[in-house]
Order: C-alpha cells, then structure tokens, then sequence
C-alpha cells in the first residue's frame, strides 16, 4: 500500500518511548501522528485530516484519556464521533477502570508492554472496519443524491416530485401565487409494450420525458411517476399560458411518429391539469387528486386531450398570443331565462281552458226596483247585514275560467245605453262578483228575484 492510500493513525501518550515502539510496529501500514496528551490530541483531530483509529492511554496531563474519549464521543463532528479507540493499558490498571472506559466510548484495549502481533492485528482490524463504515456512509449518501433522478429518462422521480411540490405550496401558500400541476400519461401504452416490446416503450417514455423536459421553464420540474406516467409542478404560470403549455405538449408528442423495423408507431398522451386557487388550507395532496381525477377522465373519453377543470373537462383552444376565440367563450345564460321556465307548484292548472289576459266582468243586476218575491217558507230568512264577499281577478290569478253566467245580449236595433249606464253605476267589485263566493242566502235570493222578472216577461234592467 502506498504512502498516499495508507490510513492515518493518532498515538496518544505523554511517554515518548510508548509512543515510538507503537510506531515501529505500525509505521510500515500506517500513517502515524504523535500527541503528547489530551489537549494535543483534541488540536490534531479537530485540525487535520481525518484519521482512522487513536490508541491513547488513560494517565496524561492536562487531558486525560477518559477526558478525550468524552470529547470524542460527544463532538458534533461525524468523521471524529465513529472514531474507534484503542486504550492503552498498564499492569496496575484494574477492571473498573476498563469498565469506565468502555462507558466513555473505548472500542478495544491493548496492554503494556506491547505485543507487536496483537498490537497490528487489532489496529488493523478496526481501522479497516471504520474505513469500510465510512466508505459505505459516502455511498449510500451519493444513492440517495441519485436516487432523486429517475435512471431511464434522466428526469426527477416521485420522491424528488413530492419533496418539491410541498416546497412550491408553501411557496405559493407564503407570497400568495399560483402552483399548477400536470398529470400526463401515454395513451395505450400496455398495448404498445405487447405488441412491440421494451425497446419501443423505452423509446417512447425516453421521447415524452425529453418533449417535457423541453417545453416548461428553468423553474418548473419534470418528473416520472410510473411506467408511462409524468408529473409537472409550475408555479406562478397563468391560466394562457397553462392552456398553451398543455396545448403544445399534446400536439408535439400526437405528431410523432416512431420507427420500429417497418412499423411506423403513433403514440399520444393525455393530460389532467390542476390549477385550482391555492388557499391557506389548499393541501398539496388536493391538487394531486384534482390533476389524477382530470386525468382519469381524459382516458376515458378517448385520450390524446388535457382536461382543466371539472364542468367542461374541456380547455378553450389557444391562439398564439393567448387570447380564446369568440366560438371558445363559455355560454352566458340570462337569469330571466331560467326564471321563465320555473313553474309555480301552487298554481291552479286547468286544462283545455283559452288563455285569458283581462277576465270577463260578471254581470250582477240590480234588485233595488225588482219586486219583491212571495217569501218561501223553505227559504231561511236573511237580513240585510249580511256581507257579501267580492272576489276580483286582481286579487285571486286562479279565477280564470269563464263565468257560468253572463249578462243576456242585447236584442237587434236596440241600444245598449241603458245597460251601459246602468253598468257604470254599479259598485265595479260586484261587477266583478264571483257568484260561486256568495252565500247561499244572497245567491237564493238574487236568483229568485231574476226569476219573477223573466215570469213577468222583463228583463233585468
């Protein structure tokens, strides 16, 4: 092993002849550096290159080994904490001391004087196992930096996509702006795997996750969730550009066409957009639902179209400067309208009845200069404080049907200015009388008075 590749090792001792007998045994397979007690031990670590193992003593000035064995395993300085510590010990040296020492942190212990065997095989053997632990910590830290891209198309995958968004929300949540996200999906893709294989799908997701990469801003994230599944986060992007951005994505992969032997392979996407108003409670979940739901329904309905919202589930087609066009303008629907067509549960509906604008007044004559009628002792006597209760057709809409019971049409030649006059000095309520509302009394009356007129071969005046 050469110089530049040898671990490092710290020899703690404030006895210069320990110090060089254990780098004579382990010079030749180590790096050594020498310290004089505690405190100097503590100044090289903290100051230098990292080493692989310290064997110290316990009895120094200024810092003893149990001293330094607390710093050590208490400093918030990862490549100094794991250290592994080989205690250097004596033949006075009791059990309860290496007790105390291994509840401070030591890893191991080696007695004096040395045997130059057990001595490098031990030092070996931790080193070689702190270096191994250190090298798989780096790994496993340069995975995780990895795995925040997805390996077939370069792009981020679904942890890297999740930790963003809720990044973005509560960006957006923060500073009020707008957070929209993209679901997008190959249409058919299972049939495209059977009929034509890996190569073919890895072709088309490598194509749809480039056109992605290559149609959004340096701020926005690309990012594949599944199979044949990828994500958009876009922030601060307004309802046109929303709209152009999944219009262009959509025509730019439908005009595709792959290459495979003599096949000539069409493929499309389909795209569920959630860009909902970001709240104090907005979840980014909820978007993710929105955008998954919108989705949904653009496979369903044929695929190849992007869905933004939930009433349509269509987008106003895009010009090339943002604007929609008169034919994409929602529909505006007058209130009145709606009011118009709303019918009234309570209202009377009588069938097979014309339609009448002003109801015709019904004629009630006058009885003052009639003469009186034989009293029928069938008859209940009346008086004259009776009401009469006047219905109009202003005051009750139901009372359309035609009046049983008009006024008898004047005879040929004869002037009607008599009746006309005789009209118009009646009380215009009772004109207007309803005789079904009388009482019966009143109405026997009425009708037995026009009946003595007609048997006395008069009209009613």
């Amino acid at each position: 092993m050469t110089a530049s590749k040898q671990q490092r090792l710290l020899i703690v001792d404030d006895s210069k002849v320990v110090r060089i007998t254990a780098r004579k045994i382990l010079g030749d397979h180590f790096e050594t550096v020498e310290a004089l007690d505690g405190e100097n031990a503590w100044d090289i670590l903290t100051s230098e290159a990292p080493f692989s193992l310290v064997i110290s003593d316990l009895s120094m000035p200024n810092l003893d080994g149990f001293e330094l064995l607390d710093r050590i395993r208490h400093t918030h300085l990862p490549h100094i904490s794991n250290l592994p510590v080989i205690i250097i010990t004596g033949a006075n040296d009791s059990e309860a001391i290496k007790e105390r020492a291994t509840e401070a942190g030591a890893t191991d212990f080696i007695g004096k004087p040395f045997d130059s065997v057990h001595l490098l095989a031990r030092a070996q053997a931790h080193a070689s196992a702190h270096s191994n632990a250190q090298e798989l910590k780096e790994e496993t830290i340069a995975l995780e930096e990895t795995s925040a891209i997805d390996p077939l198309t370069k792009i981020a995958n679904e942890r890297t996509f999740m930790e963003r968004g809720y990044q973005l929300l509560a960006y957006a949540v923060r500073h009020n702006t707008r957070l929209s996200v993209f679901h997008i999906e190959v249409d058919n893709f299972g049939d495209i795997y059977k009929t034509h294989g890996d190569d073919v799908a890895e072709s088309i997701v490598q194509t749809v996750a480039s056109t992605l990469t290559t149609a959004i801003r340096h701020e926005d994230t690309a990012a594949r969730l599944g199979t044949a599944r990828f994500s958009l986060l876009l922030p601060g992007l307004n309802n046109n550009g929303i709209h152009n951005l999944a219009d262009r994505i959509r025509k730019n992969i439908s005009e595709r066409v792959l290459k495979h032997g003599e096949a000539r392979i069409h493929y499309s996407v389909s795209i569920g957009v959630a860009a909902m108003e970001i709240r104090r409670n907005t979840r980014f979940d909820d978007l993710l639902t929105v955008a998954g739901n919108r989705l949904a329904y653009a496979i369903a309905h044929g695929g190849d179209q992007a869905v933004y919202d939930g009433e349509d589930h269509t987008a106003p087609s895009a010009q090339p400067d943002g604007k929609m066009t008169t034919a994409d303008q929602p529909e505006i629907i007058d209130e009145t309208d709606i009011q118009a067509e709303a019918v009234d549960i309570d209202q009377q509906v009588i069938p097979d009845m014309p339609e009448q604008t002003t109801p015709a007044p019904l004629y009630v004559p006058d009885l003052s200069q009639a003469p009186e009628p034989e009293a029928d002792a069938s008859e209940p006597e009346e008086h004259e404080t009776d009401e009469i209760i006047v219905i109009t057709a202003a005051s009750n809409p139901s009372l359309h049907p035609e009046p049983a019971w008009k006024m008898p049409a004047a005879e040929d030649g004869q002037e009607s200015d008599e009746n006309t006059e005789a009209t118009e000095n009646h009380n215009p309520a009772t004109q207007l009388a309803d005789i079904s509302t009388l009482r019966p009394g009143i109405l026997s009356q009425i009708l037995t008075r026009i009946a003595s007129f007609f048997r006395m071969g008069k009209e009613p005046e």
